[in-house]
């Protein structure tokens, strides 16, 4: 039995935010737009026109130029922020959606030739088909799109969420805090509590001539020390730490709440008994060894309503957005229509 496989151009469900080319236009080609200064021409509009295989009307041509705007305004943070995508973590990306883009173009060809997808890829081997020239295809359609989808998934958590969240004031956020507090509050309701801890610590750095395992030796030759009450917990912060500001103060770092801290210490925080003198460990900053002096509980109830309230607002604007980030990138940037 022969059969054709069919080469019509591949649908992938990718966004193909960015995928226009810029053609060079002649001297008569006409400006429909700018942003931010920048021209857009007819012939760019065109040639989207045509890769997206939309009708010139006046909406189409609308929604393409906004589509060159948005590209134009997430190119320009891209090089502003120096942003790139992980090459590792691309190609794993890539490798992914070529398996699927290739399974999908099977499924279809099998449906077309009445054939399940075993017995139609039987047949392509048969007929010598050459699937790394179907896979380079696919690759050649795909990673340029998908390249710029992941840099734009970078301008989004890295530059527009943020500014998103600096739109929302303080404001804001204490009337919502009243407004959850108030239709959470009964006559029987309870202050949230949460426990603050009275730490201090002594902290060495390592350097070309303390290592690692030097640093971790000494503090616990300290420690034992301390244990042995040969010298206060206080009077060795302050010979020792190189935390100086704390170790001025006898190690003391005052009330906190254990995820104030970097992770390592926050979990060597939790796991310290009250009054008891960790063992040594590292975090980012060095080698520490800690006392956990007191423990109490803190009223957190206005803290929790506030991060309710600013997570609320927060979701508020990003369900406004939607998946149309580009409308909120151009609500903030000079374009012209010129149509």
């Amino acid at each position: 039995m022969t059969f054709t496989p069919s080469y019509k151009k591949l649908s992938f469900s990718l966004l193909a935010f960015f995928a226009f080319q810029t053609s060079h236009a002649a001297m008569s080609d006409k400006v429909v737009a700018s942003v931010d200064g920048m021209p857009i021409l007819q012939s760019q509009v065109s040639t989207q026109l045509s890769q997206l295989r939309l009708r010139a009307t006046p909406a189409n041509e609308r929604k393409v130029i906004n589509r060159i705007v948005d590209a134009t305004l997430v190119e320009g943070i891209v090089q502003r922020e120096k942003l790139q995508v992980p090459e590792e973590l691309f190609h794993q990306v890539l490798s992914q959606e070529v398996a699927r883009a290739e399974q999908n173009w099977l499924a279809e060809n099998a449906r077309q030739n009445h054939l399940s997808i075993g017995q139609f890829k039987i047949g392509l081997v048969q007929q010598g088909f050459d699937f790394n020239k179907l896979r380079q295809t696919i690759v050649s359609q795909l990673a340029p799109s998908l390249r710029q989808e992941m840099l734009f998934g970078q301008v989004q958590q890295q530059i527009l969420v943020p500014r998103l969240q600096q739109e929302i004031t303080k404001a804001q956020i204490t009337q919502r805090a009243a407004r959850i507090e108030a239709q959470a509050k009964t006559s029987d309701t309870k202050p949230i509590l949460e426990k603050e801890y009275d730490v201090r610590h002594i902290l060495l750095t390592t350097n070309p001539i303390l290592s690692d395992a030097q640093a971790k030796a000494k503090l616990t030759q300290i420690r034992q020390a301390i244990l042995d009450k040969k010298i206060t917990f206080a009077q060795a912060a302050l010979d020792y730490s190189k935390d100086y500001y704390s170790g001025a103060n006898g190690g003391n770092l005052g009330y906190a709440f254990a995820q104030t801290y970097v992770p390592n210490f926050a979990r060597t925080v939790l796991n310290t008994p009250e009054g008891k003198i960790s063992m040594p460990f590292k975090s980012q900053h060095g080698w520490h060894i800690l006392q956990v002096t007191g423990v109490r509980n803190a009223n957190v109830t206005k803290e929790v309503y506030m991060n309710m309230a600013f997570n609320q607002l927060m979701q508020e604007k990003l369900k406004a957005i939607g998946n149309d980030w580009g409308k909120y990138l151009r609500a903030g940037a000079n374009v012209q229509y010129y149509q």
